[in-house]
């Protein structure tokens, strides 16, 4: 696979796959909102796990690619009950700064050729699960570039500031920066306190909105979830993407509580 990795299929593919995306789901979005998840697990999961496959199948032909060692691809528990493929590709810290980034990188990019495919398929099949399922996997790597918490978007920032432990780095030089203790500031230092300065405000910001406007759904959803799996079982259940995205804000919360 290594002519995924030649500059001007990587353009090309990334760039088909963003407008074809873009325009597909914005198209056609609306139509998979009412889709029942539950309906359609038997397709959503495997499907879901065959997408996290390709996605650590591109960090380990990233690694294969710089000729540095990597693990084979093994199966776990995320949050000990969330089923998960990893890739170990710990070798990678002897690269060079921007072979790293196009490591961490290579899961959403084999992924979102994978979503892309999907939807493809979704279109010419005329058919809304698949596009729904594609159209959530879609946004899941989208968010997974998010420079936030334990993401590859997190991992690529570390790389480019190489910075192992960025996140307390970061926010250390986000506090001498507000203290006005940046008399030796280099250019790498400011942009390492602007990233803990994002970092901060965007976990500030999450927390308060959270608390404010969903104190009572974070409290109450240890009942609400014993309720959806006491329900899970009723042929008249249903649950879509639309009643998801309602409860989504609460579901990050509560499980970015074990992130940090």
């Amino acid at each position: 696979m290594k002519f995924l990795f030649n500059k001007a299929i990587v353009t090309t593919l990334l760039s088909s796959s963003f407008l074809v995306l873009c325009f597909l789901l914005y198209k056609n979005y609306r139509s998979s909102e009412e889709v029942d998840l539950l309906k359609i697990a038997f397709l959503f999961i495997p499907i879901s796990l065959l997408c996290t496959l390709f996605h650590e199948l591109g960090h380990a032909t990233a690694t294969h690619y710089y000729k540095a060692k990597h693990g084979g691809i093994g199966f776990g528990l995320y949050l000990y009950f969330m089923p998960v493929f990893f890739a170990d590709v710990t070798d990678i810290w002897r690269l060079k700064k921007w072979q790293r980034i196009v490591v961490n990188a290579s899961g959403v990019y084999f992924a979102l050729i994978f979503c892309t495919i999907l939807i493809l398929l979704s279109v010419v099949l005329e058919s809304k699960v698949l596009f729904a399922i594609g159209s959530a996997l879609a946004f899941k790597q989208l968010y997974n570039l998010v420079p936030y918490l334990r993401t590859d978007g997190y991992w690529i920032a570390s790389d480019y500031f190489n910075q192992p432990n960025l996140m307390i780095n970061s926010f250390n030089q986000f506090k001498k920066l507000i203290s006005l203790n940046f008399g030796k500031f280099s250019r790498k230092d400011y942009l390492l306190a602007t990233y803990g300065l994002f970092n901060f405000g965007l976990m500030f910001y999450f927390v308060v909105y959270m608390l404010a406007f969903h104190f009572f759904e974070i409290i109450l959803f240890p009942q609400k979830l014993f309720l959806f799996l006491s329900m899970i079982s009723l042929e008249s259940f249903s649950l879509t993407f639309s009643e998801i995205s309602k409860v989504l804000p609460v579901i990050i919360f509560i499980f970015s509580q074990f992130e940090f």
